[in-house]
């Protein structure tokens, strides 16, 4: 597999429904990334990757969304280099969590869901994951993957359909919010 000179591939940090994530190292400023890697098809208008970097890009400053450092595109694929982060809360919830530290998760998380809201934007899978522990503060919490977030419309709340675009389940349906299941429109994706 070939990546622009500017980043140099080391082990495989996971995979998911759209591609791999790799741990590399950038040429020019030696900083260690992740890199995501994702194939294109030149039927697709929107690619997964570039909608992704749009997104974080208009979300960046928030203190539990990661940096990003830059996208490119290939004939091939595409990829997305990010800042390096941890294991996911679900590796690290392995045994019991001290009840400080779930609501520290939690505040981190509705901090960041409102942020996202706050910026126009339904994140669409949020499940443990997608909640990645800082390398530098595994105290501090990164909401990851905005690939199927969507752009919240305009005017007033409609209800909300899962299948209308796609004819299938966005996100994972296990961790879908019981609104989504229920038909109510992204205006209620904070409402506790």
């Amino acid at each position: 597999m070939t990546i622009p000179l500017s980043y140099r591939l080391g082990k495989v940090l996971g995979t998911g429904a759209y591609g791999l994530v790799f741990q590399a190292i950038e040429a020019n400023s030696g900083r260690t990334v992740a890199l995501k890697k994702s194939r294109v098809s030149q039927r697709v208008k929107r690619t997964i990757l570039r909608y992704e970097s749009t997104v974080l890009q208009l979300l960046q400053g928030h203190p539990a969304i990661p940096v990003i450092y830059g996208y490119g595109q290939l004939p091939h694929f595409e990829y997305l280099a990010m800042e390096l982060l941890g294991p996911s809360v679900k590796e690290c919830a392995t045994s019991r969590v001290p009840v400080k530290t779930v609501v520290s998760v939690i505040e981190q998380m509705l901090s960041a869901l409102e942020h996202v809201y706050k910026c126009g934007f339904v994140h669409r899978d949020i499940k443990p994951e997608n909640l990645l522990c800082s390398l530098t503060d595994p105290s501090k919490v990164m909401l990851i993957d905005f690939g199927i977030s969507q752009r919240i419309k305009s005017g007033p709340p409609q209800k909300y359909d899962p299948l209308k675009e796609s004819r299938h389940i966005v996100g994972t349906l296990h961790w879908s919010s019981l609104n989504a299941h229920d038909g109510i429109g992204e205006s209620l994706t904070l409402f506790c």
